[in-house]
Parts: C-alpha cells; sequence; structure tokens
C-alpha cells in the first residue's frame, strides 16, 4: 500500500510523487498550515499501517496534539497504536551529533515516514557554518533516497519573499508544496502552489485551502478542461410554448442566462427555473448567492399557492437550494466549493442566483477564467446551467452573455401606473426576438398549470 497526503485534492494532483524514497518539502510564512499539513500526511498513513518518526525542534508533544485533535488529527491515538513515536530535539548541537541521534532514532523504530518540524531553526543555527548545512543537506537527502523513507520536512519561507526558503533544501526535493495567507476583504485567504513534483503531471499548481475543526486542511482544486466539450443530446423542454417557439428545446449541457434589472426581478427569475425542475422531474441545485434557502421556497410557495411544508415535502431532495455570503470568501473557493457540492448532489440542472455579485467582488481576469472553465466542466458533466443576473452594468450582462447558449434578458416597461416586461431573447444559431409581456405571463401560466399537476400526483 502507497503513501497518500490525506487530503483529498493533493493525493489527486500528487498520485506519482509521494513514495518510497521521496524527499516532501513543506514551506510557506509562519501560521500558514505546514505543521497541519505535516502531520497529516503523518496520521493519515498511520491508520493504513504506515510507522511514522516525528521530530520536532519546537513544538512540545502535549500543545501540538491537543491542538491538532480540535481538527480531527489524532496523533495520540496512532502513538497509542504504536505507529507513532513523537521525539523533541534540542537545537544547539553540532550537525554530526544531530545526524546520529536521527540514525539512531531511525535504527529504533524502522518508521516508513519521516517528519522533520521544522528545519528552519536547525539551519539557522548553523547559519556561518556552511559546510554543515551542506552535511545536513546531504543528510536528509540521502535518508530519503538511500534508505527509503518518505522524508517530510517542514520549512519557512523568507520574510517578504513569495517562494525562497531559509534553507536552500528545495534543490534536493521531490516535491515543494508552498503554503501562503493574505488578507482580502479583511478575510483569511488561504493558498496552496505546488511548486515541484517529480513524477506527476500537473495541470493546476495552485487551489485555495482551508483549515476548520473537525476537517483539517481540505484543498479546493479548481477546474481546467484542456477541451471544450460539446453539449448534451438529450433534450429538456420547458412547460412554455412562447419560449419554446423562439429559442426552441434546452439540452442538457446548455447555458442559460436569465437578466433582470437590479431594482426589479419580475417572479419569472425563480419560477421559470425552478418551475421547470418541478415539472419535468429533474433533480436540481440552487446556489444562492442573494437570498437563503427559505426566502426563496417562500416565494415559490406564494406563487404556486402550495403551502412551504406540503412544498418540500414534495419535492424533497430533488430540490436542494443552497446558499453562500460571497463577502467572505473569494473566487476561487466559490467555484471550489460549487464544484464539490455538485459531485456531491449529482444535479440535472444547477441555478446560480446572483453571481453578478461574486463579479463585482473578484479580481476580473481571475473570475471570468473560473467561470468559463466551471461552465465548460457543466457541458462535460452534461448538466443544464442556468444563472440570473441583475443588470447592474453593461459590463455584467456582457461577461455572462458572451458565454451563454441562451439568453433571456428582461427589461422594464414602464406606462402610466403600470410596468411590464419586454424579454429580449436569444439562442446560439437563431435571430434574437423580443417577447411581450402578454407571452411572458402567459407562459408563467402554463409552467404554473405544469408545476401544480406534478404536485398534486
Amino acid at each position: 500500500m502507497g503513501y497518500i497526503f490525506g487530503v483529498k485534492g493533493l493525493d489527486e494532483a500528487l498520485v506519482d510523487s509521494i513514495r518510497d524514497g521521496a524527499l516532501v518539502i513543506i514551506t510557506g510564512h509562519p501560521g500558514s498550515g505546514k505543521t497541519i499539513l505535516a502531520s497529516t500526511v503523518c496520521y493519515t498513513n498511520s491508520l493504513r499501517g504506515k510507522r511514522c518518526l516525528y521530530i520536532s525542534f519546537q513544538e512540545y508533544r502535549e500543545r501540538l496534539f491537543r491542538m491538532l485533535s480540535r481538527l480531527g488529527i489524532h496523533l495520540e491515538h496512532a502513538e497509542d497504536e504504536g505507529f507513532l513515536e513523537y521525539v523533541r530535539l534540542p537545537v544547539l548541537v553540532k550537525s554530526s551529533q544531530l545526524v546520529d541521534e536521527i540514525i539512531k532514532l531511525v535504527s529504533k523504530s524502522d518508521p516508513d515516514i519521516i517528519v522533520v518540524d521544522s528545519i528552519t531553526p536547525l539551519m539557522a543555527a548553523m547559519r556561518k557554518r556552511v559546510s554543515a548545512r551542506s552535511y545536513l543537506q546531504d543528510f536528509f537527502h540521502t535518508l530519503a533516497s538511500k534508505f527509503g523513507k518518505l522524508v517530510v520536512l517542514v520549512d519557512e519561507l523568507m520574510p517578504g519573499d513569495a517562494k525562497k526558503s531559509t534553507t536552500g533544501i528545495e534543490f534536493v526535493a521531490d516535491v515543494i508544496i508552498v503554503l501562503r495567507h493574505r488578507v482580502v476583504r479583511n478575510i483569511l485567504i488561504r493558498e496552496l502552489e505546488i511548486m515541484k513534483a517529480r513524477g506527476s503531471s500537473l495541470s493546476v499548481a495552485k487551489a485555495p485551502f482551508t483549515i476548520s475543526e473537525g476537517h483539517g486542511l481540505q484543498v479546493w482544486m479548481p477546474v481546467v478542461l484542456e477541451e471544450i466539450p460539446a453539449r448534451g443530446e438529450e433534450v429538456i423542454s420547458p412547460p412554455c410554448k412562447p419560449f419554446n417557439d423562439v429559442i426552441g428545446p434546452l439540452r442538457r449541457g446548455d447555458v442559460v442566462v436569465v437578466s433582470h434589472p437590479p431594482d426589479a426581478s419580475p417572479s419569472f427569475v425563480y419560477e421559470g427555473p425552478l418551475g421547470l425542475i418541478t415539472a419535468r422531474g429533474l433533480r436540481g441545485y440552487v446556489l444562492s448567492f442573494m437570498r437563503p434557502a427559505k426566502e426563496i421556497l417562500d416565494i415559490l410557495s406564494e406563487l404556486w399557492g402550495v403551502d412551504k411544508g406540503v412544498l418540500e415535502a414534495k419535492l424533497g431532495d430533488r430540490l436542494v437550494i443552497d446558499s453562500m455570503n460571497p463577502t467572505a470568501t473569494e473566487t476561487a473557493q466559490v467555484v471550489a466549493y460549487t464544484v464539490e457540492s455538485i459531485r456531491a448532489i449529482k444535479p440535472d440542472v444547477v441555478v446560480v442566483d446572483g453571481p453578478d455579485l461574486v463579479y463585482e467582488l473578484a479580481d476580473r481576469k481571475e473570475y471570468i477564467s473560473a467561470l468559463y472553465n466551471l461552465i465548460k466542466w457543466y457541458k462535460k458533466m452534461n448538466i443544464l446551467s442556468m444563472r440570473i443576473v441583475a443588470e447592474t452594468s453593461p459590463e455584467v450582462y456582457n461577461v455572462y452573455a458572451r458565454l451563454a447558449d441562451v439568453v433571456i434578458r428582461f427589461q422594464k416597461v414602464e406606462g402610466g401606473e403600470k410596468t411590464g416586461w419586454r424579454v429580449y431573447m436569444w439562442r446560439v444559431g437563431r435571430e434574437p426576438a423580443i417577447v411581450s409581456h402578454e407571452h411572458v405571463a402567459e407562459c408563467q401560466k402554463m409552467i404554473r398549470q405544469e408545476v401544480l399537476r406534478v404536485l398534486r400526483d
């Protein structure tokens, strides 16, 4: 049985790089999660029957074990089972003495994995002794390559430097993982970079990660597709003749944008997509950046004249409504969360409510790149995706419309005391058309009739 990092995203990306004889460097700024990742490697492999020797020059056992247990990393359990030996060594010793001590420990316990946390104070103590530093670098490399051990070294980045370590040991490493954190809109954002990975073919080098109680360190690998997938062949016909006449039936993999003015949201923006899901017996996933699930169900309950409790019971798990505060995270994490949710739920249709908020908060180039790859991933997964967008500016509308297969654009028509809707509709390969307020009302009536028929059955 081989080795794992114990972190889903990393295990998928570096499946061929973590092995007997590999030297792994985990580096980053103070507090970025280096010890947590190194401990995760040690703990998850101990659950697979691998013995781990954990050598620390800084952390006291009780304090470290207590902190890690809150994250779901139970080193004390591994120790009790005989798969972990934790040793704290002093820094202020000669390099030859340190090597002798590590060799004794390795000979005694014969571990599969050796973690050294951290080599930074050790190398700093030998800053002016170049020969001693070189001796230690060669020793750690030899420990991995000659003795066939998986060696994990924790290192520090130089202050103010995004990539350069304080020790220079990265030159002999097989894998280098850099952990960073920064503050964006007063939120702590964590990012992992794979700088080196012998034996693995990487398509993605950077990914957001989180650290949380009970879950430890989780890496959210972004979706990046090399190919442009085609839409599916399966037809999904909305129960709405006026719209079908203009745009034709929808297909799995289609990207639909429903836009509306920011100061007026027609009832169709919810009734259209969610009515389609309900009327056709599809499995749907709604991610709203605007409203909690309760409010969306309240809207549907009022539109359809159905008690919310009855609605929830009838829809069951066929319609999953989720919500996220876009100001509490950044683009990459939003996309990663969406992908993980979709993989778990396996919907036929995905409805995203208020993605314009995410766009307005994000770096433009980063967001468009992430959106493009996510939309193409939907196509690959054969998912019909629909976005409800508040048209706060021409720029916002253009971003979503240019990536869509179908556009349904609501524009206010004011006359006297009444306000109606003029709807611009377009599908790739067809001429655009204008649909009147009366046709929208007719469409909603047809959707409502079909939904109520399904809910009664």
